[in-house]
């Protein structure tokens, strides 16, 4: 019984998962979509002088700064 309902669980659950195919009616399918891309992200920050590692990835191009002794140093995520 416990086979059962996990396999009916997992092909209901799959039944959402698998991606729609080309079909006459509305003739769309995977020519058809727009790819969707992730941007770049990274970790560190540049500045004019150093560069530092950030808590968590950021995509790349966007402001950013480093710590120092003297205060923050403005960068960019490369």
């Amino acid at each position: 019984m416990r086979k059962a309902t996990m396999m009916s669980v997992v092909l209901l659950v799959c039944g959402y998962v698998v991606p729609i195919y080309d079909t006459p009616a509305t003739g769309q399918g995977f020519e058809g979509r727009i790819p969707v891309t992730q941007a770049q992200t990274s970790n560190r920050c540049y500045t004019p002088t150093f560069y530092c590692f950030l808590p968590q990835a950021i995509p790349v191009g966007y402001a950013c700064w480093c710590a120092t002794p003297y205060g923050p140093v403005a960068g960019v995520a490369r």
